[in-house]
């Protein structure tokens, strides 16, 4: 017995579904098509958030590079300049030792020349060494002189007198020496 179907047969069924299939299918290839646009247009601006990010970051530690080697420059001058201040005023405070040093020499120089100009006087001087020899020696000629022809007594006393004299000007010669020689080497020293 056939069924009443109410227009539908197998073949409008068949149709009917097919086209309610492609009407969902084609609904949901939309839907899955503005889900993977959206999910591409997320996507999309991640990458491009990421993007900026990457090279906001890039850029802040070239910057952060750039200062610091700015910095390190700025402090290798710093370091340099104190260092050739401190050298500039080595240099500065040895020069002005050894002009200390050649005035203190020079005014020793001075001081020693002055004394040796004191004694010399008084070795060379009239009422020096020398002046006192040749007083000395005068004496004695003249001693010489006046114990000639006198009797034996008199030229034996005149001999001690003599020897002891005689004695008395090596002794000052010997002195005279030795302060000429101290002198003589005080001055090479």
């Amino acid at each position: 017995m056939a069924e009443p179907t109410n227009g539908w047969t197998i073949s409008t069924l068949k149709i009917h579904l097919t086209e309610m299939i492609n009407a969902s299918d084609h609904h949901f290839c939309a839907a899955i098509g503005s889900a993977e646009k959206q999910i591409l247009d997320k996507m999309r601006d991640a990458d491009i958030r990421y993007e900026q990010r990457f090279q906001a970051l890039t850029d802040m530690i070239a910057a952060a590079a750039m200062a610091s080697k700015e910095g390190i420059a700025a402090a290798f001058a710093a370091a340099e300049a104190r260092s050739a201040a401190a050298i500039s005023n080595a240099d500065r405070a040895v020069t002005k030792a050894e002009v200390a040093a050649q005035g203190s020499l020079a005014a020793i120089r001075v001081d020693l020349d002055q004394r040796i100009g004191g004694v010399l006087s008084k070795i060379e001087g009239e009422n020096g060494l020398n002046g006192r020899v040749e007083a000395l020696a005068r004496r004695v000629d003249s001693f010489v002189a006046h114990g000639i022809g006198r009797d034996e007594t008199t030229q034996t006393d005149t001999r001690d007198r003599q020897w002891m004299i005689g004695l008395w000007v090596v002794g000052v010669v010997s002195i005279v020496a030795a302060a000429i020689s101290l002198v003589t080497l005080m001055l090479h020293k």
